[in-house]
């Protein structure tokens, strides 16, 4: 009976160390296909991949290790159907209309999307890179925000937030909803890195004054407070559908973005579909990023963004390109404080459309809620970042596993026993 038992474990163990085999030649399949993946990123070719894809491989990790930590960071924000995915299409491709893949409009992105777009050059063995995040669903998926700016990204990452102007009344609304959030989360990671990173706060704020002209800006001991620390493009979308409309509507929205742009540190453009010149115009200002993001000296061959503030027309605001002084107040001309100046050109946009004097100022696809930043957690997100954290346990249970199998054959295999 002994001995039934003793071969009746060395069956066991033969068929655990037959599925260790099996683990061990499936994991350097995955290892060939992640190299091969890598290698045709390195040629400089664009591409799709699923969020879950990327957080259940760990993609995230990969790419920070890849070798680029200079390599830009986008997250790219906005309400349902504002064109979002347009612009990133406008941005990887060199292009502004539909995607190549379905010939007409793009699909609606319904959580959160990464792509990647090389720059056909290298740094060392690298392509530069710059790593691409849609947030779909407008506002019911802000937790999402987490995952694009991290305690890895933060330093590199850039925000572009895109407006609809063919629904205008809600463009206050979502922009200081997308601002607060964008705000809160960059709180949120500085407060978790300060520990071992104590100068991250201070080097950002640097970083902000510096995008904005630091000491040459004529403002600058105005809005230091109150300039993001990541940069931030404000994307103006849908303008061909808007530039028909009143004068005094024209007015207010320009007035209302570039104030925006002006105490935040961001950037603006207006950008339609049909003309290939904002299109353009809207690659200038990626490019500004990026090399802001990578961290490159501004040289005077490089193509700056064109500068257009004229308030029925195509407008084009680089960083730290307006001022107080030149934005002025919608009824009074010269430098206001920055927080006068925002208030007044809100005040003027709800009095322009009419809007009821609301906390958020203006309609929006949930407009009870724009300013809530508590920004409770979605049950299906948790579901599948919980199921990842799952997988990962399990994996590291069957390496435990195996090393504890294979002390044991050792110890089984030695003299005397």
């Amino acid at each position: 009976m002994p001995f039934e038992k003793k071969k009746l474990f060395k069956l066991l163990l033969n068929i655990i160390y037959f599925f260790y085999f099996l683990a061990d030649l499936w994991k350097t399949m995955a290892e060939h296909d992640y190299k091969s993946e890598t290698k045709r990123k390195e040629e400089g070719e664009g591409g799709n991949q699923d969020i879950w894809t990327i957080i259940q491989k760990n993609q995230t990790a990969d790419i920070i290790e890849s070798g680029a930590s200079n390599q830009p960071n986008l997250l790219v924000v906005g309400a349902k159907a504002s064109g979002k995915t347009t612009v990133i299409e406008t941005i990887i491709n060199r292009t502004g209309g539909s995607s190549k893949t379905h010939g007409g409009a793009p699909d609606p992105t319904t959580s959160l999307d990464y792509r990647y777009m090389g720059q056909g050059l290298r740094s060392g063995a690298h392509v530069l890179l710059t790593h691409i995040w849609e947030l779909g669903g407008g506002q019911s998926l802000t937790k999402l925000v987490d995952i694009s700016i991290n305690t890895d990204s933060l330093e590199r990452s850039g925000v572009v937030i895109v407006l609809d102007l063919s629904n205008p009344k809600s463009i206050l609304a979502d922009i200081t909803y997308w601002i607060a959030v964008i705000s809160k989360r960059i709180s949120d990671v500085i407060d978790k890195i300060s520990a071992r990173r104590p100068k991250a706060a201070e080097t950002l704020r640097a970083k902000a004054q510096n995008r904005v002209g630091g000491s040459k800006h004529p403002d600058i001991q105005s809005l230091q407070k109150s300039l993001c620390p990541l940069p931030i493009l404000i994307v103006a979308n849908k303008f061909d559908k808007f530039r028909d409309n009143s004068v005094e509507q024209l007015r207010s929205v320009a007035g209302l973005l570039r104030s925006f742009a002006l105490i935040y540190g961001g950037a603006l453009i207006y950008v339609s579909k049909s003309d290939s010149s904002s299109r353009q115009a809207l690659l200038a200002h990626i490019c500004e990023i990026q090399r802001l993001q990578r961290g490159v000296q501004e040289k005077k061959s490089n193509k700056k963004p064109p500068l257009n503030t004229r308030d029925v027309d195509t407008l084009s605001v680089p960083f730290g390109a307006d001022s107080l002084q030149a934005l002025g107040g919608p009824n009074s001309a010269g430098a206001l404080q920055p927080e006068v100046v925002l208030s007044e050109w809100s005040k003027h946009f709800k009095k322009v459309f009419q809007l009821k004097n609301t906390k958020d100022g203006g309609e929006s696809e949930n407009s009870n809620s724009n300013l809530n930043l508590h920004l409770n957690s979605e049950a299906a997100v948790d579901s599948m970042l919980q199921q990842c954290n799952i997988k990962a346990k399990r994996r590291i249970q069957r390496e435990a596993l195996a090393r504890k199998m294979a002390n044991a054959k050792a110890a089984e295999s030695r003299p005397g026993r």
